[in-house]
């Protein structure tokens, strides 16, 4: 089925998209005021479709520090926001609300069970039997998983990790590779991807400054002590003593084993019964 997609009205959306199926020249058929009678059951069935309609939003991610990790369930949470946000008008009701499907696919495990698929939707805690269909779901890709996933998955995943015209195996692939190198060759693209490499080394650069340029021991277990303070102020106040105990560490296993318990702990007692 061909695809219209509806691109937001700027870039600072954090990555939602809006691509919904539907068949080309739907929505001039739903508009039309000159549609014969005899084809009011197919206009009903286009109606149907359109309010049917699911959103595919396919977010390609490499963000795998302990803190993005942690964060990526309410960063999909948001981007569901975001599209329902959109896909919504004023006054409608909630039975127009399309289905979106968030698709993450991710160099990193997310959950660490080494599996390719993790299909996420709504349900009720106490009667996990019951139906709930909120018209919501997230899928996790992991290009490096397992668990006996489709043929077809497993060779879209090596492609992903590596975009290689030696990947694409598949009709569909080489289709695919074909897109990815035009856009390499984009003038507007490849300048954005300067302006996100720039914004990226003045990251670095500003980091070096701070004392904690890439390579220095000492610079990273203070960075990695700062993100668990920051963590930890927003369970409650931290004491000085806890303070000077972290920021004090330098053993990365045992900062990481306590960054991890940060991003997890809802009170600092929390934290500091399992540090």
């Amino acid at each position: 089925m061909p695809q219209k997609v509806y691109y937001g009205s700027d870039t600072d959306k954090h990555g939602a998209r809006l691509d919904v199926y539907l068949e080309e020249g739907d929505l001039d058929e739903l508009n039309s005021d000159n549609l014969p009678m005899e084809k009011k059951e197919e206009r009903e069935s286009l109606h149907n479709s359109a309010l049917n309609a699911t959103i595919y939003d396919v977010e390609p991610d490499q963000n795998d520090d302990i803190l993005s990790v942690a964060a990526l369930p309410k960063r999909v949470r948001f981007y569901h926001a975001k599209i329902d946000g959109r896909s919504l008008k004023s006054g409608e009701s909630y039975h127009a609300l399309k289905n979106v499907i968030i698709i993450m696919i991710t160099s990193y495990d997310p959950f660490g069970l080494g599996r390719m698929v993790y299909t996420i939707k709504s349900g009720c805690v106490e009667v996990p039997s019951l139906p709930y269909d909120d018209g919501a779901m997230s899928i996790f890709l992991y290009t490096r998983g397992e668990g006996q996933p489709p043929e077809e998955l497993i060779q879209l995943m090596r492609y992903m990790e590596h975009t290689t015209e030696q990947n694409a195996v598949t009709e569909e692939l080489k289709a695919v590779h074909q897109m990815v190198e035009q856009v390499k060759h984009d003038e507007e693209v490849s300048l954005e991807y300067m302006k996100i490499f720039e914004r990226e080394e003045m990251l670095k650069n500003q980091g070096r400054k701070e004392g904690r340029a890439e390579g220095k021991a000492e610079g990273k277990a203070e960075g990695k002590a700062e993100s668990i303070l920051e963590l930890l102020a927003d369970c409650g106040s931290v004491s000085e003593n806890l303070r000077e105990k972290i920021l004090s560490q330098t053993n990365m296993a045992i900062l990481t084993k306590w960054l991890k318990l940060a991003a997890k702990a809802d009170t600092i007692e929390q934290f500091t019964e399992k540090m």
